[in-house]
């Protein structure tokens, strides 16, 4: 701005005042008015300016600002009591009403938590703290003090006579002063310059220019120039420190003073921070609405976006922000804004995170470590690093832990020297770093040694001068002699001497101290050639192991045959102590393998299994018996799928299940729960009486069938349904001696049976007197006395109640006839004995533990002579009979033959193997060994395992749990189920025949040599051995529900036998059958125990007698 002074009046008259009459005179407007500028005012048309300045008087207004002599009042809306614009004014904080509608609104925010912000925003207060552009209300009216309404200024006529005060903004730079010359005033915009003008140019005066009555001196910034008759005061980038009273003095004479006043280009400016380290820092002013770039400095560097955590940003507004994210110490300082030359600046003051730093530690090895820091109370994670790498508790001789006043401590328990590095802790942003220096405890570790068998080998180490022990250990197990400890002055030397070192002595050495540790190889070479040793997991294995020399040296090799899953492991060779392992994992051939299968009996079982795609053959068995029927394969593309059907299973099926393939076998369980709960059970009756046969089966709804002997039946039946099953029941009304027979229910092909004795109204043993008649008799005569005589047996019976006497004599009866049913004393006996006419029926002393209650032959028609064998019972009752025709047949326990299966060779001995299943040992062909058919009495099926690994037999063998225990003139060999031997025992005897306890798992043989019962366990060790004069001529022998042994013997002077009871301990023994009629073939004559009722059943040439157990007994 320029300054003229013209008509300069140095020395004025005293008292007066000079003024111009006859021009224009103009005054300001009322505070009530205003008249905007270029309106011309006239004082001849009025005194009042032409505007009413208007009045923020309706709902929800308050004044913004007052205005001035040529602006109208600007009004706002109340936002302290919730009201908002109710049409959006041009400028966001203010509404001018003489040019625009002010009219506010009551502004609803979401919830109480919420206001209204300056700028007419719903914020919540705890949350938002963002910075309002619009300066707040005070008091119901705007705080005008603190930030100046924009005006805008006209220049002035140039008659003005009275001095005035004008005010200026950086950007805007407006001055006026007047000392009662002519004036011409100039706006200067965005120039930031004042100038003040002096035209007076005749007199030659001292002139100065006065800021607030003191000299302006000269400074960068303030020229003072003269440009003809002008004088100029030029002050560039105007600050709110030029703020002041200007005047020129001439001569010490002052002109009016002129007010120069800045308004701050920085409405906010910015405010000093002091913030914790790690935090967030946020420097943020707001300027007049001015677009010129700004800068950010630092101690007087340029500050950049470029710059890792800093970012600067300009907001709505003319609000500028700068962030500095994880505040650092380095970021303490100055900061300043520079925006059009004008400056804003504050300080940044850091508090340190850590008021106790992290600290380098230097430690011996072994020892513990301890890094310890503190930080101020902020309660946000820590992490710890070495080199890098996150710490975390899980490192073994690693602990983190918090402890209380912001406490944190890493420790190190036995400190190594990998544990050496750079450690840091790291708390919101800001680290803290130290480093470990670990010592190494031993200053001379071990060193490997190589010896040769024989010489001394000497381990030897140094440490430091540390006086804890030390432990040695050789492949870790510890070690306490030859050792030796020296000091010297730099620390202690440790030595082991192991004397004349073996191959054995080779390993790893070992020295601990402070749970440091330092190893060595000890390699004893020895001086000839030695063996090696193969392990699986630690098992000695001494199999197909094989040894190649080379030039090189030995080639050692271990072959798995048809390797299986359970062959995978650990496999370690081991030669001189010195071992090297491999692992072997083996992939199941068996992607599915069977499953056990719970079913009721006469329901189908399918076993099912899925396999790798492999084209060998696969084998299945039951109970170790190969099975060759009702077997399927399928192909799918995951593998092969193979099935086994067992149809209406029976619980004879129930066994285990195995198929195998590439000698890789899978297992399954098959459990038949029985049909029949409760099956039915034998009958005797007298003549005349009902006899009701009576059952209970599972609830299973199809039908059933009885039969009697084999014959079907159609009548007297019925069925009752319970909660436990259904109940069949079969009644024979009446029952007549014909009735007696075989009784048989079928349902789903399963099958119970039992047998009805039907004894006449009499009894059975009542005498018949044919033989004592002369024929000449008739039959009529002959019944009448029958009659007689048995009336009188009947009398003479009780009469003694129930002792019985001779039927031909008084005295008491000493045998029974099993052929004509008499009690006979000994004399009536040899009578009885005849040859000539009794000479088949069989005498019995009535005293015997058991009495023959069925005999049957063998013999038929079809066949013809049937020799036995041998003879055995299954568990469900029926007897199996292996005969010399090449045949295995079965009988039910009233000689009813049942089954007839084929052999391919002569069979001698036979034991049982399960509920349906017998294994036979078939005789010697030439050039081939001897072999065993298992026979499938339900399936009626053989599968052979020939030429087993046995060339010499005695004819006797039993089956013991899958294996086959076959005897011979020296002992006995042990083969399983494919053939092959598993072992073999000698004993000191040679076992004829043999049976097998399965309660106290014992093996008892006979010594027919000796006539000796030897019993023996499953190894071959004697536990006792049984000697009794009855026991000649021993023929065979079996076991009963108690363990004792019966012991079939034959009588020297004829060729009746007897029946001996051995107890399980061999400690006594009784006979228990007598007068048993043998064949004069007395090797073909066989005995076994039918566990079922407690029965004997002998066998001789083509006969089969079954001795049932007294029941008083």
């Amino acid at each position: 701005m320029y300054l003229h002074l013209n008509s300069f009046t140095i020395f004025p008259y005293r008292k007066k005042k000079n003024v111009l009459r006859g021009g224009l005179d103009a005054d300001i407007c009322s505070s009530e008015r205003y008249q905007p500028w270029p309106i011309k005012f006239y004082t001849n048309i009025s005194t009042n300016c032409i505007f009413l300045k208007s009045v923020c008087n309706e709902e929800g207004q308050v004044v913004y600002g007052e205005g001035n002599r040529n602006t109208d009042t600007t009004c706002r809306c109340d936002y302290t009591s919730g009201y908002n614009f109710l049409v959006k004014p041009r400028h966001i904080c203010f509404c001018v009403p003489s040019e625009e509608d002010c009219s506010c609104y009551l502004k609803t925010c979401p919830d109480s938590s919420f206001k209204l912000a300056p700028d007419y925003e719903c914020i919540q207060l705890r949350i938002n703290t963002s910075m309002s552009q619009c300066r707040p209300v005070v008091n119901g009216s705007v705080n005008s003090n603190e930030h100046q309404s924009i005006i805008q200024y006209v220049p002035r006529e140039n008659n003005i006579s009275a001095s005035v005060t004008w005010k200026t903004f950086a950007g805007i730079s407006t001055l006026f002063c007047s000392i009662g010359m002519l004036i011409f005033v100039c706006i200067t915009k965005y120039y930031h310059k004042v100038y003040f003008m002096d035209q007076q140019s005749n007199v030659e005066l001292p002139i100065v220019f006065l800021k607030n009555n003191v000299i302006i001196t000269k400074a960068s910034h303030i020229k003072e120039k003269r440009v003809g008759r002008s004088m100029i005061l030029q002050i560039d980038h105007v600050t709110v420190k030029d703020n002041g009273e200007y005047c020129l003095n001439i001569a010490c004479i002052k002109s009016n003073p002129t007010q120069l006043t800045v308004k701050p280009l920085f409405k906010r400016s910015l405010e000093n921070v002091s913030i914790l380290e790690g935090s967030k820092t946020i420097f943020e002013c707001q300027t007049e609405e001015e677009n010129s770039p700004i800068e950010w400095f630092k101690e007087g560097d340029r500050v950049t976006n470029n710059i890792q955590n800093v970012k600067t940003e300009t907001l709505p507004g003319h609000i500028y922000r700068l962030t500095i994210s994880q505040t650092r110490l380095s970021d303490c300082g100055k900061y300043k804004i520079k925006k059009n030359g004008v400056d804003s600046e504050a300080t940044l003051e850091v508090k340190a995170l850590f008021k106790r730093s992290l600290e380098n530690v230097s430690i011996l090895e072994g020892s513990e470590t301890i890094f310890e820091c503190q930080t101020e109370e902020e309660s946000s994670p820590v992490e710890w690093f070495k080199e890098g790498d996150k710490v975390t508790n899980n490192i073994q001789n690693v602990k983190m832990e918090t402890l209380p006043g912001h406490i944190y401590r890493l420790t190190i328990s036995q400190t190594r020297l990998s544990d050496c590095g750079k450690y840091k802790i790291k708390k919101d942003g800001v680290n803290s770093k130290a480093t470990l220096e670990v010592k190494a405890l031993f200053k001379r570790p071990l060193e490997n040694i190589k010896s040769v068998e024989g010489s001394d080998a000497i381990f030897e180490c140094e440490t430091e001068k540390e006086n804890s022990d030390v432990e040695w250990f050789k492949d870790d197990v510890k070690m306490t002699y030859n050792t030796e400890k020296l000091e010297t002055e730099q620390g202690y030397i440790y030595k082991l001497t192991i004397k004349h070192a073996c191959v054995q002595d080779s390993g790893i050495y070992r020295i601990e101290k402070n749970c440091i540790r330092s190893e060595a190889v000890l390699q004893v070479k020895e001086k000839e050639n030695s063996d090696v040793e193969w392990f699986k997991d630690d098992v000695k294995m001494t199999y197909n192991t094989e040894k190649l020399e080379t030039e090189q040296g030995y080639i050692y090799k271990l072959t798995i045959k048809h390797a299986g899953v359970q062959d995978s492991g650990t496999y370690r060779i081991e030669k001189n102590c010195i071992r090297s392992e491999a692992v072997l994992q083996v992939k199941a051939l068996f992607k599915r393998p069977l499953e056990n299968i719970k079913s009721l009996e006469g329901s189908d079982a399918i076993f099912e299994c899925v396999t790798e795609k492999e084209n060998s053959d696969v084998e299945w068995f039951k109970d170790d018996v190969k099975m060759t029927y009702n077997t399927e394969k399928l192909e799918t593309e995951q593998g092969y799928i193979y099935k086994l059907t067992i149809k209406h299973a029976g619980v004879q099926d129930s066994g285990t299940y195995r198929i195998e393939k590439n000698c890789i076998r899978s297992e399954a369980v098959l459990q038949v729960k029985a049909l029949f709960k409760r099956p039915l059970e034998n009958i005797k009756s007298v003549e005349g009486s009902d006899a009701i046969f009576e059952c209970v089966t599972e609830k299973e709804n199809s039908d059933v069938e009885w039969f009697k002997d084999d014959v079907k039946m159609t009548y007297n039946t019925e069925k009752l349904e319970t909660e436990q099953g259904y109940i069949y029941k079969l009644t024979i009304k009446h029952a007549g001696v014909q009735d007696s027979g075989t009784y048989r229910i079928e349902k789903n092909c399963i099958r119970s049976e039992a047998v009805l004795q039907v004894k006449d109204q009499w009894f059975n043993n009542k005498p018949s007197l044919t033989p004592f008649m002369k024929p000449t008799l008739d039959l009529k005569t002959i019944k009448m006395i029958d009659v007689l005589l048995s009336k009188f047996f009947l009398h003479t019976f009780v009469e003694n109640k129930g002792c019985r006497k001779c039927n031909f004599c008084k005295n008491m009866s000493l045998y029974k006839c099993y052929d004509c049913k008499y009690f006979l004393c000994k004399d009536c006996s040899r009578k009885h004995n005849d040859e000539n006419k009794y000479q088949s029926h069989l005498m019995q002393l009535i005293s015997d533990s058991f009495i023959l209650n069925c005999k049957f032959s063998v013999e038929d028609d079809i066949h013809g002579e049937r020799l036995i064998s041998d003879i055995k019972c299954l568990p469900n009752g029926e007897i199996v009979l292996v005969v010399k025709s090449n045949q295995v047949i079965t009988f039910s326990v009233s000689g009813k033959q049942r089954h007839v299966i084929q052999l391919e060779e002569h069979s001698s001995v036979m034991d049982v193997v399960d509920k349906n299943t017998v294994a036979v040992l078939l005789e010697k062909k030439r050039n081939v060994n001897y072999s065993v058919a298992i026979v499938d009495i339900q399936q009626i099926h053989v599968q052979y395992i020939r030429d087993i690994a046995v060339k010499c037999c005695l004819g006797s063998f039993i089956y013991v749990e899958n294996q086959l225990y076959v005897s011979d003139l020296f002992g006995i060999t042990v083969i399983n189920m494919s053939g092959d031997v598993n072992r073999r025992f000698d004993l000191s005897f040679t076992p004829y025949d043999m049976c097998y306890d399965v309660n106290s798992q014992r093996i008892y043989c006979i010594h027919s040599d000796n006539s000796e019962l030897v019993c023996i366990g499953r190894d071959g060790n004697n536990i006792f051995t049984f000697v009794d004069p009855n026991l000649k001529n021993l023929g065979g022998l079996d076991i009963d529900n108690e363990g004792n042994v019966f012991v079939l013997c034959k009588n020297a002077d004829d060729d009746f036998g007897c029946v001996i009871k051995v107890d399980s301990d061999g400690k006594s023994s009784d006979v228990v059958i007598t007068n048993i009629q043998l064949s004069e073939f007395y090797q073909d004559s066989c005995i076994c125990f039918q566990l079922l009722t407690n029965s004997v059943v002998i066998g001789t040439y083509q006969t089969v007698y079954i001795y049932k157990k007294k029941e008083n007994v």
